[in-house]
């Protein structure tokens, strides 16, 4: 979930979706480079319950399921971090 919303898009939902995309991507070339542990930090799931439980946690479930079963994936929900 994003904290500002590009005019772009019509909906932060919409947002996070573009930005998964290009997330996967991204942790696909890692793996083709060799990497095997990957960790993503989403602090504003924790911060934004709502948004978490309605679109967020299937968006990242999405993401890590792209990764094959060989990278040790890590989910790091952060709470004490300020915006």
């Amino acid at each position: 979930m994003v904290v500002c919303l590009c005019r772009f898009y019509g909906s932060e939902k919409e947002q996070c979706l573009a930005l998964a995309e290009c997330l996967k991507t991204e942790l696909a070339e890692l793996v083709r480079a060799g990497c095997t542990n990957i960790q993503i930090d989403e602090p504003l799931l924790a911060r934004k319950p709502e948004e978490a439980l309605d679109y967020g946690i299937d968006i990242l479930t999405d993401i890590l399921a792209t990764l094959p079963e060989s990278v040790c994936r890590l989910d790091w929900l952060l709470l004490h971090h300020p915006l």
